[in-house]
């Protein structure tokens, strides 16, 4: 009975430290701005920045706009500083008015330094602009042959 009671005790305490490592690894800041999926011209819209940390302490978040050419800021601009040693997200919200659509992205970057850390995060609102891609660069590029082996699909230089 004390043998079953051990091991059932050795299981368990072997479980909850195997569920310390399985835990996914996350940033220790992330930056995300969130608006309306779509805009028009002479809109008045308010993004919203949602900045995530693990870490958290009394450091002050420093917060930096780019706001896009064309693209005002409507009321007060959010302050460049954050100081909450209590919460792990944060929000900030910007409202911004326009004339025409930018053709440029609304740019966040958001930082936090200490004596011996530093971790920084940028994000970025595009105004309805869908996410640029990379080019493929193997579309249409015929196959390397050597010696009678194709080696695959080359990439061209340009």
């Amino acid at each position: 009975m004390v043998r079953a009671i051990w091991l059932l005790a050795v299981v368990l305490v072997g479980c909850a430290a195997g569920s310390a490592w399985a835990k996914p690894q996350t940033a220790p800041l992330v930056a995300k701005l969130d608006g309306p999926a779509s805009v028009r011209p002479g809109q008045t819209i308010t993004v919203k920045l949602i900045i995530s940390r693990t870490v958290v302490d009394k450091l002050p978040i420093a917060v930096q706009w780019q706001i896009p050419e064309g693209a005002k800021v409507v009321g007060r601009a959010p302050p460049g500083r954050i100081v909450d040693g209590r919460s792990n997200q944060l929000r900030q919200a910007i409202r911004l008015r326009f004339a025409a659509v930018p053709d440029r992205d609304l740019l966040a970057t958001v930082e936090v330094k200490g004596e011996a850390y530093g971790v920084s995060a940028k994000a970025a609102y595009r105004f309805g602009r869908p996410a640029p891609t990379l080019p493929d660069a193997t579309h249409g590029a015929p196959d390397i042959k050597v010696n009678g082996k194709t080696l695959g699909t080359g990439v061209p230089l340009k």
